[in-house]
């Protein structure tokens, strides 16, 4: 071993202690770049095999009623590869306990487990032809401890009526699942879905008359444009039997949720380790910049001995690189065992079936790289004064620097205010502007880190608050399954009893165009000067419903680039229904949710019959509601 390569090493033994804390620092970034990266390279993977591998649908539509004949000439259409039809409902779950009832949405599928959606088989048997047992989705059996066998009891048509559990199912429609009328959080002990084979189903559900759901199969190699193409076909075609927009597989949501999940853990494998291996590459600058000028005499020996300033800097870097060695090393090691753990969770919290684990060994060389590049860089920037070091020189004491006034000298109002040791005090930062910009550094990051964990569920209590407290302030949203004449809501009136404000609402899906832009929300009809409701802009303002106009959500506006005094085409999602447009009177701020808001009585006379109502808001004098 070379001599100089021994004194390399007398140096990492005499700091051995600043080594160690560079190595850390640099093992939990590179920790976190294999675990993040190697997760969601495994959900990104798995989740693209469970969609190929169980034919989960590229295009999907609610409808009014669709024939067997009408699915069927979907599949005539360029780029679709297969068409299906399927009846969905939500109804009731029923336990003996009143609280712990719930909802689930119905599906039927075909027996044998065919088509298009395909079912992951958990425990138990599959449906056959005529079966009369049902397939509990996973979330929910799990949520309520279900097993093939049990019997599930569901309100249909206003009758209860108990089923067998025949299995217990997986499907890539539902990876995440919500309820969608409560909001994006799962609650999978109050809502799931449960499967039925497709002619029961639809004898049971009394669906004769057509499908209300459409899953399409595109053909592959389709284009961006082709697909938006088709899907604008498929509305077309569907517009007569009461179809409500084609949903891509690019914004189905439980796709949305995992895919965003995978992207921000992508997002976050590359910029958060950046920020530990520049801290780390800031201390070795500092550290190295010091040992420079400790060893002056040092270097001034090395270089009288014939050694040149590119070896005594290589001299240093050398030692930058052993601990991005040491730090990559071991957190590669870490990483690749974190990667496991990370993965198990994401797959239990989306319910994403058992993956074919992908350990990809080019993530280790990766991170041993990036970290000796860094450490290489800050070794190379640390070491500069090197080359202003001559042996001559260096064997004289170095000449103490220059002194002169700080700017806060000129200050001579507050200067003289100071004391001595205040004085001294800042005169170091200011003359040590590096070491007192680190440390600033340093503290801003950590004390901005502690903050946003600690503010994190005020801001999110706020948020809620202002969604739920100040912007819809019922205790009950009730949806009827049809439209009904607005009389009866004296009756639910006197049913319920307790009632201390009730009013009726009309609820429907549309398509808001504005130019060549468009969104597809719901637009809510809400009584003019409504309890329910306080609508307010981003600057304070109070709106109301107008007569003739609409309300637009934030969102909507920023979407559709649409304000005060622009009209917008409301394209409805009913047979029949003719477009119609309408001035935006107001752009309101709302927490949670895209809608929006337009007058009841207008609503439904342009779309159902006068006096219709599509459901109710409540507000009780039960202190629990």
């Amino acid at each position: 071993m070379k001599t100089i390569d021994k004194r390399l090493l007398r140096m990492i033994g005499d700091t051995k202690s600043q080594f160690a804390a560079v190595s850390v620092i640099l093992a939990v970034g590179l920790a976190f770049y294999m675990s993040m990266g190697l997760a969601a390279l495994n959900l990104r993977q798995g989740m693209e095999r469970y969609y190929d591998e169980y034919r989960f649908a590229d295009l999907s539509c609610q409808a009014g009623g669709v024939s067997l004949r009408q699915v069927r000439a979907l599949e005539e259409l360029p780029g679709v590869a297969e068409a299906e039809g399927r009846f969905t409902r939500t109804v009731p779950l029923l336990t003996e306990d009143a609280d712990g009832r719930g909802r689930a949405e119905i599906v039927t599928v075909p027996a044998g487990n065919g088509g298009i959606n395909r079912l992951l088989l958990e425990e138990g048997s599959l449906l056959q032809a005529g079966s009369r047992d049902v397939l509990v989705i996973r979330q929910l059996a799990a949520a309520r401890d279900i097993r093939p066998g049990d019997r599930i009891r569901m309100q249909i048509n206003g009758q209860a009526m108990e089923f067998p559990v025949a299995g217990i199912v997986s499907s890539p429609e539902f990876i995440y699942l919500a309820d969608p009328d409560q909001g994006i959080m799962p609650d999978n002990k109050n809502y799931g879905v449960i499967y039925m084979e497709e002619n029961f189903g639809r004898q049971l559900l009394g669906a004769q008359g057509g499908y209300n759901d459409i899953q399409i199969l595109e053909e592959n190699g389709l284009s961006g444009t082709e697909r938006d193409d088709l899907a604008k076909t498929i509305e077309e075609r569907l517009e007569d039997y009461g179809g409500q927009g084609a949903v891509q597989r690019a914004e189905q949501f439980s796709n949305v949720m995992i895919s965003d999940e995978i992207g921000q853990l992508e997002t976050m494998a590359a910029a958060l380790p950046v920020l530990f291996l520049l801290i780390a590459a800031l201390i070795l600058v500092m550290m190295l910049g010091r040992m420079v000028k400790r060893d002056r005499q040092s270097i001034g020996i090395l270089k009288g001995l014939g050694y040149s300033s590119a070896q005594v800097v290589s001299h240093y870097v050398k030692y930058s690189l052993l601990a991005g060695l040491a730090g990559g090393v071991a957190g590669a090691a870490a990483g690749m065992g974190l990667a496991g753990a990370l993965t198990t969770y994401y797959m239990e919290f989306f319910f994403l079936p058992d993956l074919n684990r992908i350990t990809d060994y080019q993530y280790i060389p990766q991170a041993i790289l990036l970290s000796c590049l860094f450490c290489a860089a800050a070794g190379l920037l640390g070491t500069r004064g090197v080359f202003a070091v001559s042996p001559s020189e260096s064997m004289k004491t170095e000449s103490p620097g220059t002194g002169r006034r700080i700017l806060l000298e000129r200050a001579r109002f507050l200067w003289r205010r100071l004391s001595f040791s205040q004085k001294l005090a800042t005169k170091n930062v200011f003359r040590n502007k590096k070491r007192a910009l680190f440390i600033f550094t340093g503290i801003m990051v950590t004390y901005g880190m502690m903050v946003f964990v600690l503010t994190m569920p005020a801001m999110l209590s706020d948020m809620m608050g202002k969604g739920l407290e100040e912007f819809q302030p019922m205790d009950y949203n009730v949806s009827f399954k049809a439209p009904l004449s607005e009389k009866a809501l004296v009756d639910i009136r006197r049913i319920v009893g307790d009632v201390t404000e009730l009013e009726g609402k009309v609820e429907y899906p549309f398509r808001l165009e504005s130019g060549p832009r468009d969104i597809a929300l719901t637009v809510i009809g809400v009584e003019r000067g409504t309890a329910f409701y306080r609508f307010r802009g981003q600057d304070g303002r109070a709106y109301e419903v107008p007569e003739d106009g609409i309300l637009l959500s934030g969102y909507a506006a920023k979407k559709l680039r649409a304000g005060v005094g622009d009209l917008v085409l409301l394209h409805a999602y009913l047979p029949g229904a003719e477009d119609v447009w309408a001035e935006v009177t107001g752009v309101i701020y709302q927490a949670m949710g895209v809608n929006a808001y337009m007058d009841k009585a207008a609503m439904a006379r342009a779309y159902l019959t006068p006096g219709a109502v599509t459901g109710f808001y409540m507000n009780s004098g039960d202190p629990d509601a």
